[in-house]
């Protein structure tokens, strides 16, 4: 059983680790996303992919339907550039707008373009298709040369925190 939630009104699911999307966005509150979780100790998964926040912040936050799909395509695009004071006009895709934006064509629709992660996106910049690729892990090597992460496995972890802030260095 639960309880009945109004399809109109903004929730947010509390057990998430998230904070209130909807609510905060129902109140006026400018609300962006975004991620520091590039392939850390925390998060090894990430690797700088807008298209992946977003993704997880609209599964995380039901922001599927809220109020409909892709309504909150603006978290990662106006809306985070706004919130880092950067030239919101080069986020928004508008007549007379530079023509810097991905378009990816495997998606026909929203729920398509949040299915997969999409290697066959075509990045414009200026108007231009851009001809590049990522580069082989291998080539990114030296960047983590004489790094050595020691994590103190003392402490107490109870489902995913500690019971005290995790103590790690990084050198």
């Amino acid at each position: 059983m639960g309880t009945a939630v109004d399809r109109d009104e903004p929730r947010t699911p509390l057990w998430r680790g998230l904070t209130l999307l909807q609510e905060l966005r129902a109140a006026g509150v400018p609300v962006a996303a975004a991620s520091d979780n590039v392939r850390d100790w925390w998060h090894p998964y990430g690797d700088y992919d807008i298209l992946a926040v977003w993704r997880e912040a609209v599964a995380m936050g039901h922001l599927d339907t809220a109020p409909c799909e892709g309504d909150w395509a603006d978290l990662v695009t106006v809306a985070a550039a706004t919130a880092m004071g950067g030239d919101v006009t080069a986020a928004a895709v508008a007549v007379g707008a530079p023509a810097n934006l991905v378009l990816f064509p495997g998606a026909r629709r929203f729920s398509e373009l949040l299915a997969r992660p999409h290697a066959d996106r075509l990045v414009i910049r200026g108007g231009k298709p851009q001809d590049s690729e990522l580069p082989p892990y291998s080539d990114l090597d030296d960047l983590m040369e004489g790094l050595v992460l020691t994590v103190d496995t003392s402490q107490v972890v109870l489902r995913g925190a500690t019971v005290e802030p995790m103590r790690y260095h990084l050198s």
